[in-house]
């Protein structure tokens, strides 16, 4: 009897240690096979596709909203909820082939009729698309079967299939948007591997896996994006087990991240080109050469080199080199006493100019760092820069006011990376004269009755050489008019557990991990 009685006491002590070297474990490392725990640093405006402006936003939602195609890792257009599709000879109608037997989170089947209501929702002149202009000269969406829709256009569009796969163009519930727009716009529903399941505003986004899907599931059963907006905190996050993924890790700690054994560290050239946009309707920044001056005033290499760690490359045209259109200029070098010069000769010599320098904290690679060395380098020229530093959503709010409502900043410090690398998608949406606030991109309110015509006849025209030579005659304009301070284009870098595989990164700073898993090194 005593025997039992001290066996079976020393049994709960057994379990009892057992259990809490297990919780000690789960405590020590915090990860989970069920939930895969990410740091990002902004809080989303919106997760409705069609309201999307920002990249990080987009890749939360492509999650949950799916498009009739995609581009994998090669930059191939392949089929995702169109199985194949077709084009007329004169690539004026694209008939897409829908795959049968997918519902969406709330249970609606997808069939050509949703997928009208998708298109005509973005084509609706009544309804705010920020980038609209995106699918070029999209007319009508026409049923066909009950699996096939047709996309007619007005004119040829080469860059249309690959607009397709960007988050714009998500397929979306017809049963959710038309509850409520704005409910939507914070509770999205698709066709895709994770349903929305909630958000707490500034602090976390959680999406669901969803055992329905009709593809090849998820290996997590949630994704929890917390919203952490201070870099080095996603570092110590990381660091600590209390986070699997730091979305763009702190610049000058890279190189000890690398060091450690259990943390993972990619890092790719991305088709981000970083700016600051110069309101081009007010004085002093109407004058171009105050423009000019701006531009020689700064030392961009100094910034990649000492702030990013050269976490990137300064820009030589007014998009990334990686695109379609990409005519090499040169650069604005370094050179303070060319800037006195510049400001002397536009008036400004004895004239003391202020300027109000609107810039986020948080979304970009060390971007209030950044405005600061630029607050710097102007204030060593006579300008003086008071920083208005704010978080994404109030960014986005103040660079959408129109010029009449009388903006309260003079310069923005924002980035432009589009889902595809063609230079349509830089030029047209920051420099063209139609895409000034309340739309999105030509924040600067520049506009160029030249630089409209080239962009314009670049969009229609077919032949890959005449569009080419279209673009390099825009580039060198706008180089020369420097409506932008042109600044780098930013690595995208990601740090993780190193135990973690099977995520996937893109160069337009979008990743996956539906596929991603933990293996016990």
């Amino acid at each position: 009897m005593k025997k039992d009685r001290l066996f079976s006491l020393f049994s709960v002590f057994v379990i009892s240690v057992l259990f809490l070297s297990l919780f000690s474990v789960s405590a020590l490392f915090g990860r989970s096979a069920d939930e895969l725990r990410l740091a990002i640093g902004i809080d989303p405006d919106t997760l409705d596709p069609i309201k999307i402006t920002t990249t990080l936003p987009g890749n939360i939602t492509d999650f949950v909203c799916e498009r009739l195609v995609r581009v994998n890792k090669e930059g191939e257009v392949v089929p995702l909820l169109a199985e194949e599709w077709s084009k007329s000879a004169d690539g004026l109608e694209w008939t897409f082939k829908l795959r049968e037997g997918v519902t969406f989170h709330d249970g609606t089947p997808l069939d050509a009729e949703v997928v009208k209501f998708t298109f005509d929702r973005l084509m609706n002149p009544e309804i705010a698309v920020p980038q609209r202009s995106d699918l070029g000269p999209l007319e009508k969406a026409e049923v066909v079967s009950k699996y096939e829709i047709k996309l007619v256009l007005g004119k040829p569009y080469g860059p249309f299939l690959r607009s397709l796969a960007t988050t714009l163009a998500a397929i979306v519930s017809p049963k959710a948007v038309e509850e409520s727009d704005q409910k939507f716009a914070n509770h999205p529903v698709g066709t895709g591997p994770y349903e929305f399941k909630n958000w707490a505003k500034g602090k976390a986004i959680v999406l669901e896996k969803n055992d329905d899907y009709w593809g090849e599931g998820p290996n997590f059963q949630s994704l929890k994006f917390n919203i952490v907006t201070e870099v080095a905190t996603r570092e110590m996050m990381l660091r600590s087990g209390d986070v699997d993924i730091a979305y763009m890790p702190p610049a000058p700690d890279i190189p000890s991240l690398r060091r450690d054994p259990d943390i993972e560290v990619k890092s790719i050239p991305s088709t981000r080109m970083m700016y600051v946009f110069l309101h081009t309707k007010e004085k002093p920044t109407s004058n171009k050469k105050v423009r000019q001056a701006i531009n020689y005033a700064i030392d961009k290499e100094a910034i990649v080199e000492k702030i990013l760690m050269d976490q990137g490359e300064p820009v030589t045209a007014p998009i990334p080199s990686s695109f379609f259109g990409y005519h090499r200029i040169g650069s604005y070098e370094y050179d303070p006493e060319k800037a006195e010069e510049l400001l002397a000769e536009a008036g400004y010599a004895d004239a003391e100019i202020k300027l109000k320098f609107l810039h986020p904290s948080g979304r970009y690679m060390l971007d209030k760092k950044v405005a600061q060395a630029i607050q710097s380098y102007l204030n060593d020229v006579g300008i003086k820069v008071e920083l208005m530093t704010m978080d994404w959503p109030s960014v986005i709010k103040h660079i959408m006011i129109p010029l009449e409502e009388d903006p309260p900043q003079d310069m923005e410090f924002l980035g432009w990376g589009p889902a595809v690398l063609d230079a349509h998608f830089t030029l047209y949406s920051l420099f063209h004269s139609s895409q000034q606030p309340p739309s999105i991109a030509n924040t600067g309110f520049y506009g160029n009755e030249k630089v409209d015509q080239l962009l314009d006849e670049a969009l229609s025209e077919t032949d890959t050489a005449k569009r080419k030579e279209l673009y390099k005659q825009a580039c060198e304009i706008i180089w020369e008019e420097a409506p932008i301070i042109f600044l780098y284009t930013q690595n995208f870098v990601l740090a993780y557990d190193s135990d973690l595989e099977g995520i996937t990164m893109f160069p337009t700073e979008k990743f996956d991990v539906v596929d991603a898993h933990f293996v016990e090194g």
